[in-house]
């Protein structure tokens, strides 16, 4: 929806005219220049008819004000609303890899976005085997039967939707989201996982990857994924501190009995 923008160049000329003119007049009227009384109680009356003038002006202002307030609050929303379930579902994928990679689940209770991204996360997806079939995706449907073609659809789908909200949403996010939406979509791991679909999805080098590797083993690696995921947790910090509870991004108990299974995806 277009926002209607107004005229503000328009308005201050308006104030700067009207109050020339109010000079003018109350100069006229308070000082011996006008010896006529009748000339004088018209100029009474145009003093309050300019100050009437005023105050319909800066009503309406103030109308306009709170209408394109209102609207700029509402476009927001649609963008927050419209980010929530791919930053969800990022989160949730990454919680998976995590979960598919540890033998058993950790006495330790994940609820926020930090609880997840520490240091047993990072050295227990070292076990992780990017050559398994992701069993609990409908291959029918994704065309991604490994773990490898799983997560490069899911990151890189979620870096083209947050492209789409970026440029429709610019002129309407806070500089910080901007900021954090784009230090995503150009972080090295996003890049990193192009490179690797455009290996992956190239007929002539099927195969090219050997059975039971793990990106995440390598160092470099793993610090592309370390800066992508602090980038995700102020991104996902930020949408929660600007809506409602219910509308919040957590991790959820549930995930944890939701397919894929614990240790199903470890190397070996």
């Amino acid at each position: 929806m277009k926002i209607f923008k107004k005229p503000k160049n328009l308005i201050y000329v308006s104030y700067l005219i009207l109050s020339i003119f109010l000079i003018i007049v109350i100069v006229f009227s308070f000082t011996d220049i006008i010896k006529s009384q009748h000339l004088r109680d018209i100029s009474l009356n145009l003093i309050a008819e300019i100050i009437g003038i005023f105050l319909v002006i800066f009503f309406v202002d103030n109308i306009i004000s709170i209408n394109k307030a209102n609207e700029e609050k509402r476009i927001v929303r649609s963008a927050l609303q419209q980010l929530h379930s791919p930053l969800k579902k990022q989160l949730e994928v990454l919680f998976n890899v995590f979960k598919t990679s540890i033998e058993i689940k950790p006495d330790k209770h994940y609820k926020f976005v930090s609880d997840l991204f520490d240091n047993f996360y990072f050295n227990s997806i070292k076990n992780f085997n990017f050559s398994k079939i992701a069993s609990h995706i409908s291959i029918f449907i994704l065309n991604y039967p490994s773990w490898i073609g799983h997560l490069t659809h899911e990151i890189l789908s979620f870096k083209e939707i947050a492209n789409k909200i970026l440029f429709k949403y610019s002129r309407h996010l806070e500089p910080e989201y901007i900021d954090m939406i784009e230090d995503i979509i150009d972080s090295d791991f996003i890049k990193f996982i192009y490179e690797v679909d455009l290996v992956e999805s190239n007929p002539e080098m099927n195969n090219i990857f050997p059975k039971d590797f793990n990106f995440f083993a390598n160092d470099e690696i793993q610090y592309y994924l370390k800066n992508y995921t602090e980038l995700l947790t102020k991104l996902i910090n930020k949408y929660n501190q600007n809506v409602e509870d219910s509308e919040k991004i957590f991790i959820d108990d549930i995930w944890w009995d939701m397919p894929p299974e614990i240790g199903s995806n470890r190397i070996g």
